[in-house]
């Protein structure tokens, strides 16, 4: 079904120009208002190809807009204006377009919530596959698993549980998704003191291959390539279904954010920090400290989740001097918005420690102050520093691409910045910012050398040696053959298995 009622196209130079006036839906798209592109010949050929499959589902689309709603991103550097954008609704129709999209060799990108950082791992010139369709949680009777769409973003999976009485290990605050979410990295959760990584509670996939072969990946069927999508990436298919591991959740959650601001609050702060870090032994305990840079000094944001109501006068959070309330589990994660720092050009980057000492708390604020000042002479919005103290966790944990099993606990660099000049500055400054913190917690006397750079946090430059090991690495790209012997999943873009 195409949405695209009227279109007219000026053939130039071997590319087409889209200049029209289409109907979505019931509202009129004046596409003179919106951004002209150049869009391949070849791909747009493939666009209306996909757009004359047979489809299963009514529902399946192709839209011929150059920045959709599907398409736009989280961060505008990660934008890229595809030549249309195909919504599959049903497996066959997902394996129909992926089936095409091989045969003819056109680039493409798969999209959950539009949330990575790194342009190009889920934004496309060529056909953009947003996963939205995919949109249903089912829990199992027994409530000892769950169904959820590949489409879906956590703040909507929560939303759909919160009457069951069970939750997953999944995202902790509103804005990513499923997909890229394990796929990407394995994630870390506000459970992952009691459960370990999300990728660690996947029982089974159900994915399109790049050929349009419709698998399932468990421990017991196709264990290969079920071990590989635990967070190696999107080399490997299309995931519409993850079948995950489901626990009870406690109604009532005691939770909240605190924010402390100047340098007048910051070393109580960080002394708050090392000592939660140290000495909380309740796994239903977790913070994310923050250290942003705003306004000349260094202020800190902290989340602090509960994850079900303390016992009488016990005060989990007590060293950062804060009353919190009690909440619900999907009413907070709601709250905490990751879009309100959206809308400009940034990345992601990351470094691990062993323990947030207070050494390197004061590495990681000097490193947001430094950052913060120089920031103001290279278009920079938004310096931010995210603590991770979790509790050891690595009895929890799986075998997978990425190795967590040695409990390395992330530090996650997030600048924004708005001039596109200034992106090799700035993903010059978050590696050598990353490398400055390790080097504190080497010094600190903290065993990091063992540690990998976490993927879903990791900018595109980061080598798959540095984020999954050499072993890892060889046999992702043996699992990728195996599985995709005629390269179609690298027609879209992802890490590489090079050494």
């Amino acid at each position: 079904m195409l949405y695209l009622k009227q279109l007219s196209i000026w053939l130039a130079a071997g590319s087409t120009l889209i200049d029209s006036v289409s109907a979505v839906g019931n509202v009129a798209v004046d596409f003179k208002t919106l951004p002209k592109r150049q869009v391949n010949n070849t791909e747009l050929s493939a666009c209306f190809a996909l757009n004359s499959l047979p489809k299963k589902s009514l529902s399946s689309s192709v839209v011929f807009l150059p920045l959709d709603a599907d398409s736009s991103h989280w961060m505008t550097s990660s934008n890229q204006a595809s030549a249309c954008i195909y919504t599959p609704a049903t497996p066959e129709d997902l394996a129909a377009g992926l089936k095409l999209i091989g045969s003819r060799r056109i680039r493409f990108a798969i999209s959950c919530s539009n949330h990575a950082s790194n342009q190009g791992f889920s934004s496309t010139p060529g056909i953009h596959i947003s996963m939205h369709q995919f949109n249903k949680v089912t829990v199992s009777a027994d409530k000892t698993y769950m169904d959820i769409g590949g489409g879906l973003s956590w703040a909507q999976v929560y939303d759909q549980l919160k009457d069951t009485g069970v939750n997953t290990v999944g995202g902790r605050v509103a804005g990513p998704g499923i997909g890229g979410f394990v796929t990407g990295g394995g994630g870390f959760s506000w459970k992952t003191n009691q459960a370990g990584l999300t990728g660690d509670n996947v029982i089974s996939v159900d994915m399109v291959l790049g050929n349009g072969t419709l698998i399932t990946a468990s421990a017991t069927q196709n264990a290969d390539l079920w071990w590989a999508v635990r967070g190696g990436g999107n080399r490997f298919g299309a995931i519409y279904n993850f079948r995950m591991k489901a626990y009870p959740q406690s109604p009532s959650i005691y939770a909240g954010i605190a924010i402390f601001v100047g340098d007048g609050s910051l070393p109580a702060v960080l002394d708050a920090i090392a000592e939660f870090g140290s000495q909380n032994t309740d796994p239903l305990a977790q913070v994310i400290p923050t250290l942003n840079y705003a306004d000349g000094s260094v202020d800190v944001l902290v989340l602090a989740v509960y994850d079900g109501v303390p016992a009488y006068g016990h005060d989990p959070f007590a060293m950062f001097n804060q009353t919190f309330q009690n909440t619900t589990f999907d009413g907070f994660v709601s709250l905490v918005q990751s879009s309100v720092q959206g809308g400009h050009r940034g990345s992601f980057h990351s470094a691990n420690v062993v323990e947030f000492t207070r050494p390197v708390l004061d590495q990681i604020a000097n490193q947001t102050e430094f950052w913060g000042k120089a920031g103001e002479s290279h278009s920079a919005n938004f310096i931010s520093y995210d603590v991770e103290p979790f509790l050891s966790y690595s009895k929890y944990t799986l075998d997978a691409p990425y190795p967590h099993s040695n409990d390395p606990l992330p530090v996650n660099l997030f600048f924004a910045w708005d001039d596109a000049s200034q992106d090799d500055y700035w993903h010059a400054a978050m590696i050598e910012s990353a490398n400055m913190i390790t080097e504190a917690a080497k010094q600190d006397g903290q065993e990091v050398d063992g540690f990998y750079t976490y993927p879903n946090y990791a900018l595109a430059s980061v080598t798959a040696r540095d984020l999954f090991g050499e072993a890892n690495t060889r046999k992702l790209e043996c699992i990728r053959q195996k599985y995709d012997p005629h390269n179609v999943m690298l027609l879209t873009t992802c890490f590489d298995f090079k050494l």
